[in-house]
């Protein structure tokens, strides 16, 4: 006894839920990214999650020296009004603002220099992978130093290698004990 006609599911997409697979609205992220420079501060993501009836919007910021709580706040203020006030996006949203935190990819230089002095996991586009100490950022090159390379070297020698910043597949801070 099972069901033996054709079954059918219609699905409406409204206009909100198909741009909520892909992105923010373009003009609601530019007036994001004009507040966040106004502000000193980096925009390093705009995320948009969740469900159509009430989505989740993350916007997350940084600074090469930081982002204070006062920041997050003006931030998430002039983001919550721009949302409210677009008659396109839905009145029940949540929204966080943030520093992106230590477990998020390097992707730009200024992110880098933030980073001098730590250690690295890197990848690079074929696929090499490796950790090493930040020594410096000039221009788009990084400075790093590996240790220990193989039975070869004395346990104290350490490599210096330069990296193109347009060589790097990923780079993630290891966080140290």
């Amino acid at each position: 006894m099972g069901f033996s006609g054709p079954f059918f599911v219609i699905y409406r997409l409204t206009r909100f839920q198909s741009a909520l697979s892909l992105a923010l609205p373009q003009h609601i992220r530019q007036a994001i990214e004009g507040h966040c420079e106004a502000s000193n501060v980096y925009l390093v993501e705009v995320r948009l999650r969740g469900s159509a009836k009430r989505p989740i919007v993350e916007v997350f910021v940084d600074s090469e020296t930081g982002v204070s709580l006062d920041t997050c706040s003006g931030i998430s203020s002039f983001v919550g009004a721009l949302l409210d006030s677009d008659r396109d996006f839905p009145s029940s949203y949540r929204l966080d603002v943030s520093s992106p935190g230590i477990d998020r990819p390097l992707t730009q230089a200024w992110q880098f220099r933030k980073n001098v002095g730590r250690l690295l996991r890197i990848r690079l586009l074929e696929d090499e992978e490796f950790k090493g100490r930040l020594l410096e950022v000039r221009d788009s090159m990084l400075l790093l130093e590996r240790g220990k390379q193989g039975k070869s070297r004395k346990s104290d020698e350490a490599l210096k290698i330069e990296i193109p910043l347009t060589s790097i597949q990923s780079a993630l801070v290891e966080i140290e004990f």
